[in-house]
Protein backbone atom coordinates (compact mmCIF):
# COMPACT_ATOMS: atom_id res chain seq x y z
CA UNK A 1 0.00 0.00 0.00
CA UNK A 2 1.25 3.45 -0.88
CA UNK A 3 1.42 5.95 1.95
CA UNK A 4 1.50 9.71 1.55
CA UNK A 5 2.72 11.57 4.63
CA UNK A 6 1.95 15.29 4.69
CA UNK A 7 4.03 17.40 7.07
CA UNK A 8 3.31 21.07 7.58
CA UNK A 9 1.43 23.73 9.49
CA UNK A 10 -2.23 24.71 9.88
CA UNK A 11 -2.73 24.98 6.12
CA UNK A 12 -1.62 21.36 5.76
CA UNK A 13 -3.80 20.46 8.75
CA UNK A 14 -6.80 22.11 7.06
CA UNK A 15 -7.54 24.87 9.58
CA UNK A 16 -10.91 26.50 8.96
CA UNK A 17 -12.23 24.02 6.39
CA UNK A 18 -15.36 22.87 8.19
CA UNK A 19 -16.75 21.33 5.00
CA UNK A 20 -14.12 18.73 4.06
CA UNK A 21 -11.20 19.15 6.48
CA UNK A 22 -8.56 20.73 4.24
CA UNK A 23 -6.76 20.00 1.00
CA UNK A 24 -5.22 16.71 2.15
CA UNK A 25 -8.60 15.25 3.13
CA UNK A 26 -10.09 16.55 -0.10
CA UNK A 27 -7.27 14.83 -2.01
CA UNK A 28 -8.04 11.56 -0.26
CA UNK A 29 -11.70 11.87 -1.24
CA UNK A 30 -10.78 12.81 -4.82
CA UNK A 31 -8.41 9.88 -5.30
CA UNK A 32 -10.82 7.44 -3.63
CA UNK A 33 -8.27 4.64 -3.74
CA UNK A 34 -8.29 1.91 -1.04
CA UNK A 35 -4.67 1.06 -1.91
CA UNK A 36 -3.49 4.57 -1.02
CA UNK A 37 -3.24 5.88 2.53
CA UNK A 38 -3.00 9.65 3.02
CA UNK A 39 -1.73 10.62 6.49
CA UNK A 40 -2.10 14.26 7.51
CA UNK A 41 0.62 15.18 10.01
CA UNK A 42 0.08 18.92 9.77
CA UNK A 43 0.15 20.77 13.10
CA UNK A 44 -1.31 24.21 13.74
CA UNK A 45 1.40 26.79 14.40
CA UNK A 46 4.29 24.52 13.44
CA UNK A 47 7.47 25.87 11.87
CA UNK A 48 10.70 24.08 10.96
CA UNK A 49 12.37 24.50 14.37
CA UNK A 50 9.42 22.78 16.03
CA UNK A 51 9.23 20.14 13.30
CA UNK A 52 12.93 19.41 13.69
CA UNK A 53 12.27 18.37 17.30
CA UNK A 54 9.82 15.63 16.28
CA UNK A 55 11.47 14.76 12.99
CA UNK A 56 13.67 11.91 14.21
CA UNK A 57 10.59 10.04 15.43
CA UNK A 58 8.74 10.73 12.18
CA UNK A 59 11.78 9.65 10.15
CA UNK A 60 11.92 6.30 11.93
CA UNK A 61 8.42 5.53 10.60
CA UNK A 62 9.29 6.28 6.96
CA UNK A 63 10.14 3.20 4.95
CA UNK A 64 10.91 2.65 1.30
CA UNK A 65 9.19 -0.74 1.36
CA UNK A 66 5.90 0.96 2.18
CA UNK A 67 6.32 3.10 -0.92
CA UNK A 68 6.18 6.19 1.29
CA UNK A 69 5.73 9.53 -0.41
CA UNK A 70 6.63 12.56 1.70
CA UNK A 71 5.17 16.04 1.19
CA UNK A 72 6.63 18.99 3.12
CA UNK A 73 4.87 22.34 3.38
CA UNK A 74 6.58 24.84 5.67
CA UNK A 75 7.32 28.54 5.66
CA UNK A 76 4.07 30.29 6.56
CA UNK A 77 4.91 30.40 10.26
CA UNK A 78 8.69 30.52 9.78
CA UNK A 79 8.48 33.86 7.96
CA UNK A 80 6.06 35.38 10.47
CA UNK A 81 7.60 38.22 12.43
CA UNK A 82 7.16 38.77 16.15
CA UNK A 83 8.54 41.98 17.63
CA UNK A 84 10.36 42.57 14.35
CA UNK A 85 12.12 39.18 14.21
CA UNK A 86 11.35 36.18 12.02
CA UNK A 87 10.21 33.13 13.98
CA UNK A 88 12.78 31.23 11.91
CA UNK A 89 15.37 33.30 10.05
CA UNK A 90 15.71 32.60 6.36
CA UNK A 91 19.24 31.23 6.87
CA UNK A 92 18.12 28.87 9.64
CA UNK A 93 15.07 27.89 7.59
CA UNK A 94 17.32 26.84 4.70
CA UNK A 95 19.77 24.98 6.96
CA UNK A 96 17.09 22.98 8.77
CA UNK A 97 15.11 22.23 5.61
CA UNK A 98 18.25 21.03 3.84
CA UNK A 99 19.07 18.68 6.72
CA UNK A 100 15.52 17.31 6.91
CA UNK A 101 15.35 16.74 3.15
CA UNK A 102 18.74 15.00 3.03
CA UNK A 103 17.77 12.62 5.85
CA UNK A 104 14.38 11.91 4.28
CA UNK A 105 15.96 11.04 0.94
CA UNK A 106 17.96 8.33 2.70
CA UNK A 107 14.63 6.59 3.40
CA UNK A 108 12.61 7.34 0.26
CA UNK A 109 13.28 9.07 -3.05
CA UNK A 110 9.70 10.32 -3.35
CA UNK A 111 9.73 13.76 -1.73
CA UNK A 112 7.64 16.80 -2.63
CA UNK A 113 8.00 20.33 -1.30
CA UNK A 114 5.43 23.14 -1.46
CA UNK A 115 5.95 26.85 -1.85
CA UNK A 116 4.40 29.22 0.69
CA UNK A 117 1.02 30.73 -0.14
CA UNK A 118 0.54 34.51 -0.24
CA UNK A 119 -1.36 36.45 2.40
CA UNK A 120 -4.24 38.73 1.47
CA UNK A 121 -3.69 42.42 0.79
CA UNK A 122 -5.83 43.37 3.79
CA UNK A 123 -3.85 41.20 6.23
CA UNK A 124 -0.37 42.00 4.92
CA UNK A 125 1.69 43.54 7.71
CA UNK A 126 -1.28 43.50 10.10
CA UNK A 127 -0.73 41.94 13.53
CA UNK A 128 -2.64 38.76 14.15
CA UNK A 129 -4.33 38.00 17.45
CA UNK A 130 -1.06 36.28 18.46
CA UNK A 131 1.02 39.35 17.56
CA UNK A 132 2.54 37.98 14.33
CA UNK A 133 2.87 39.88 11.06
CA UNK A 134 3.46 38.49 7.57
CA UNK A 135 4.37 40.22 4.32
CA UNK A 136 4.28 38.87 0.78
CA UNK A 137 7.75 40.26 0.08
CA UNK A 138 9.02 37.80 2.71
CA UNK A 139 6.91 35.00 1.27
CA UNK A 140 8.78 35.56 -2.00
CA UNK A 141 12.17 35.34 -0.24
CA UNK A 142 11.35 32.07 1.50
CA UNK A 143 9.93 30.67 -1.73
CA UNK A 144 13.27 31.30 -3.44
CA UNK A 145 14.89 29.06 -0.82
CA UNK A 146 12.23 26.39 -1.33
CA UNK A 147 12.60 26.42 -5.11
CA UNK A 148 16.39 26.25 -4.83
CA UNK A 149 16.17 23.27 -2.48
CA UNK A 150 13.79 21.53 -4.88
CA UNK A 151 16.31 22.01 -7.68
CA UNK A 152 19.31 21.04 -5.56
CA UNK A 153 17.75 17.80 -4.32
CA UNK A 154 15.66 17.13 -7.46
CA UNK A 155 12.42 17.18 -5.48
CA UNK A 156 8.90 17.24 -6.80
CA UNK A 157 7.98 20.95 -6.48
CA UNK A 158 4.39 21.96 -5.76
CA UNK A 159 4.82 25.58 -6.77
CA UNK A 160 1.36 26.97 -6.29
CA UNK A 161 2.30 30.49 -5.17
CA UNK A 162 1.92 32.39 -8.46
CA UNK A 163 -1.35 30.80 -9.55
CA UNK A 164 -2.85 31.12 -6.08
CA UNK A 165 -1.72 34.75 -5.79
CA UNK A 166 -3.78 35.71 -8.83
CA UNK A 167 -6.91 34.37 -7.11
CA UNK A 168 -6.03 34.99 -3.47
CA UNK A 169 -8.88 37.39 -2.73
CA UNK A 170 -11.43 34.71 -3.54
CA UNK A 171 -9.44 31.75 -2.17
CA UNK A 172 -8.38 33.06 1.25
CA UNK A 173 -10.57 33.15 4.35
CA UNK A 174 -11.33 36.30 6.31
CA UNK A 175 -8.12 35.96 8.33
CA UNK A 176 -6.18 36.51 5.10
CA UNK A 177 -3.86 33.61 5.84
CA UNK A 178 -5.75 30.32 5.64
CA UNK A 179 -7.63 29.23 2.53
CA UNK A 180 -11.41 29.14 2.60
CA UNK A 181 -13.18 25.92 1.48
CA UNK A 182 -12.90 27.03 -2.16
CA UNK A 183 -9.20 27.69 -1.61
CA UNK A 184 -8.62 24.28 -0.07
CA UNK A 185 -10.33 22.66 -3.04
CA UNK A 186 -8.07 24.68 -5.34
CA UNK A 187 -4.99 23.42 -3.46
CA UNK A 188 -6.30 19.86 -3.70
CA UNK A 189 -6.81 20.13 -7.45
CA UNK A 190 -3.43 21.79 -8.01
CA UNK A 191 -1.45 19.32 -5.89
CA UNK A 192 -3.38 16.37 -7.27
CA UNK A 193 -2.00 17.09 -10.74
CA UNK A 194 1.59 17.07 -9.46
CA UNK A 195 1.76 14.38 -6.79
CA UNK A 196 2.28 10.98 -8.39
CA UNK A 197 -0.37 8.48 -7.33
Amino acid sequence: MKRYLFFGDSITFGEGDIIEGGWVKRLEIKWNNPDVNLVNKGINGEHLVLFQKRFSQELSEITGKNQDHIIFSYGTNDLAKFNGNYLVSIKRFETIYREIIALTLQKTNSVSICTVLPVSDTSEGVKTWYGFTRRNENVLKYNVVIRNLATEFQLNLIDWYNDFAMLKNELLSEDGLHPNPKGYQWLCDFAGQIIDH
